[in-house]
């Protein structure tokens, strides 16, 4: 996708990350509204040309990792009437997901010491993303966005020392177990 540092600044100024978490971890956001949210956060925050510090120093994201990403991927995985929403699948698998893998590629992000600090929230997001591939509903399509955020996720603990259980190191989606 393309990017314009112009657009980036004048974006960034209609909406402060303040703002952004605190509409994505309202309770009563739709999942819709979410994924607008998260793409826009994804676009010009964390995918762009400007450098964007901040969101890798503060608090911001590792506040919607915790009240609103792992909320939701858990009501996904728990919640037999969540898992047919496929409003709230298609917030988790392509916006969560790719934030998540954004966020974390980014050279930004490996230069934070953030993440040392952060390490049960880290951790807990690889164990919900984990928990996805092994829902049975999960299309091959999708496997691939979750395995590739894992992956994402995996290397940036072995860049950081961070231990992980070795079942969370390789995902297996049922989707892809019955090719």
């Amino acid at each position: 996708m393309g990017k314009n540092v112009y657009t980036e600044i004048k974006c960034n100024n209609l909406l402060s990350l303040d703002d952004i978490v605190t509409i994505i971890c309202h309770p009563l956001c739709m999942p819709e509204v979410k994924e607008a949210y998260v793409d826009f956060l994804n676009h010009c925050y964390i995918d762009t040309e400007v450098e964007m510090k901040e969101i890798y120093a503060s608090g911001h994201m590792w506040s919607l990792f915790e009240k609103s990403f792992l909320v939701d991927i858990n009501q996904l995985i728990t919640n037999p009437t969540a898992a047919s929403n496929k409003t709230l699948q298609a917030y988790v698998l392509n916006g969560v997901t790719n934030l998540l893998g954004s966020f974390f590629a980014s050279p930004f992000s490996d230069q934070s010491a953030i993440v040392q600090s952060r390490q049960l929230i880290f951790v807990q997001m690889l164990q919900a993303a984990h928990g996805i591939t092994q829902c049975r509903w999960l299309s091959l399509g999708d496997c691939f966005n979750v395995e590739n955020c894992i992956r994402t996720l995996t290397e940036s603990s072995k860049m950081r020392s961070i231990a992980l259980p070795a079942e969370l190191e390789q995902p297996q989606c049922p989707a892809r177990r019955l090719c």
